[in-house]
């Protein structure tokens, strides 16, 4: 999976730009959360005083080419396809105890609380079969994506699963995953 990577910072700012895309005002429902993972940027709207009707006249023009799914009559699901992004092969040089000490010190260096766990994936054709290291990363913080992707810059391999916006703690939530020696 290491062998076929996006650029950090060009998946980044395909998330933030697709999520700005959709997290557009659109009169009597309230946006809840915004996501992005490997395909697709969604938003959840909630209705306040607005009606199915009034979103659909709205949200053609402001968000156009959106696929809108209904969860219930209270809440809508906007989402967007993202970019197709040029990969590369990249692995982390480091053994995944050594990645996840340095990535504890960068936290530490911002006052960023960070979860990381080490896990390993076993990977198979249906003829070879091998297994790779996986140091997992989340974390919680005002970084927009571009700015909190600076902090891998040291880092090779890695690779942003999901980011997801909350409107009402106004904060990112991240997962990363970074591919060890």
């Amino acid at each position: 999976p290491y062998e076929k990577l996006p650029n950090l910072d060009e998946r980044a700012n395909a998330c933030y730009q697709a999520i700005a895309f959709l997290m557009q005002p659109i009169p009597g429902w309230n946006q809840v959360y915004a996501e992005c993972d490997e395909t697709h940027a969604f938003v959840e709207f909630k209705r306040s005083f607005g009606t199915l009707g009034e979103f659909y006249t709205y949200a053609p023009d402001i968000i156009p080419n959106a696929f809108v799914e209904e969860i219930n009559e209270n809440t809508l699901r906007a989402r967007a396809t993202l970019p197709t992004l040029e990969t590369y092969a990249t692995q982390d040089e480091r053994d995944a105890n050594t990645i996840v000490r340095d990535i504890t010190t960068e936290f530490q260096s911002i006052n960023t609380n960070v979860d990381t766990m080490v896990v390993v994936d076993t990977l198979t054709n249906g003829v070879d079969t091998v297994t790779v290291n996986v140091v997992e990363v989340g974390a919680e913080t005002k970084l927009i994506p571009m700015e909190f992707v600076k902090i891998f810059d040291d880092f090779g391999g890695v690779y942003m699963t999901k980011c997801t916006w909350d409107v009402i703690s106004r904060s990112w939530n991240y997962e990363v995953i970074i591919y060890a020696k």
